[in-house]
């Protein structure tokens, strides 16, 4: 059980890590925005929208996977920090 609570707590953090990324990427790409209109503007956009709407069962399914990799690395960590501490292989 421990094990799937450190699982979780790893998956929580990449998936949070990769939001912020995320935000992070567009913030530089809006402040970098240079327009380029080549005097020919004949309208412009009234509506404007910033990000992406994810899907939550695509996220559901990505936190359980995530957190069943962290589970599994987590398991093969300790197996292997339990057979090399006694010096036997």
């Amino acid at each position: 059980m421990k094990t799937w609570i450190q699982a979780s707590a790893f998956a929580f953090i990449i998936h949070i890590g990769y939001a912020a990324t995320s935000v992070f990427a567009g913030y530089i790409q809006t402040k970098m925005y240079k327009p380029d209109f080549h005097g020919k503007v004949t309208s412009l956009q009234n509506e404007v929208a910033f990000g992406y709407v994810i899907n939550p069962a695509f996220l559901s399914l990505s936190f359980i996977g995530m957190a069943a990799v962290c589970a599994g690395i987590i398991f093969i960590y300790k197996k292997w920090a339990k057979n090399g501490s006694d010096g036997s292989k």
